[in-house]
């Protein structure tokens, strides 16, 4: 469960978002506020002026006056999209209350993607960590002179690093998808799809080619990407519930 400081920090930078003008960060920001404290009464104020969605922003209002029913700015702004003929009446504080306090559940196709990109992150951190380790061990080999090294043995390094940074942005990625925000859903059908080209071609140009391989490295971030896709709605769901 989140604390109240938690939950205060990411109101204090949704509302600094909001006044610098960086509409979509805040729009992240104090929707994580809300689904922290549905209750917090801030947070869906301010989440109704970084929306451009007429019915997101009545919702959000009414929310507001389902919690507080003296605030005044936000029976001022109820009336002001009720004069460019938006009807406050049309969603109950009923349905309101209770977009406050329920969460649309998350599609069954997502989770096998968050499972997916957990594993990808254990194989791509254990596999760079070892090979860090067998790196230090061949310069501690060759006395910690980088220059009696191969050419091959100084890519170790690289390839190492470049296994831990996957690992660890395959992880964020699981984490954003778990939590059904937009940039888990874009950069899991990126990273699945570049998956798609790289496992299959590391497995063919192996002497002799792995063909056995190159099926299974294709066509499990195939997998992902389509379950991605087929899980679209959750984060549509998610946006639209304010």
């Amino acid at each position: 469960m989140s604390s109240p400081s938690e939950v205060n920090r990411l109101l204090a930078q949704g509302v600094a978002s909001a006044q610098a003008g960086h509409r979509p960060q805040a729009y992240e920001l104090l929707l994580s506020v809300v689904e922290l404290d549905q209750r917090n009464e801030l947070g869906w104020l301010w989440l109704s002026t970084v929306t451009d969605n007429v019915d997101d922003q009545l919702i959000c209002l009414e929310n507001v006056l389902t919690i507080n029913p003296s605030n005044a700015l936000a029976r001022e702004r109820l009336a002001a999209l009720s004069a460019n003929g938006t009807q406050p009446g049309s969603t109950s504080s009923a349905a309101a209350s209770a977009t406050a306090t329920s969460r649309p559940p998350a599609p069954a196709t997502l989770w096998p993607v968050v499972a997916f990109w957990v594993s990808i992150s254990v194989f791509f951190m254990g596999g760079g960590i070892a090979s860090l380790f067998q790196f230090a061990g061949m310069l501690l080999r060759a006395r910690g002179i980088i220059q009696n090294l191969s050419f091959i043995q100084i890519a170790w390094l690289p390839m190492s690093l470049f296994f831990v940074v996957f690992g660890f942005t395959a992880l964020s990625l699981a984490w954003q998808l778990a939590r059904r925000r937009s940039g888990g859903y874009y950069g899991s059908l990126v990273f699945g799809l570049i998956l798609m080209l790289l496992g299959p071609s590391a497995s063919l140009v192996l002497e002799p080619p792995n063909y056995q391989a190159t099926v299974c490295t294709g066509l499990m971030p195939a997998a992902a990407v389509l379950l991605t896709l087929a899980s679209l709605a959750g984060f549509e769901s998610r946006a639209k519930r304010l």
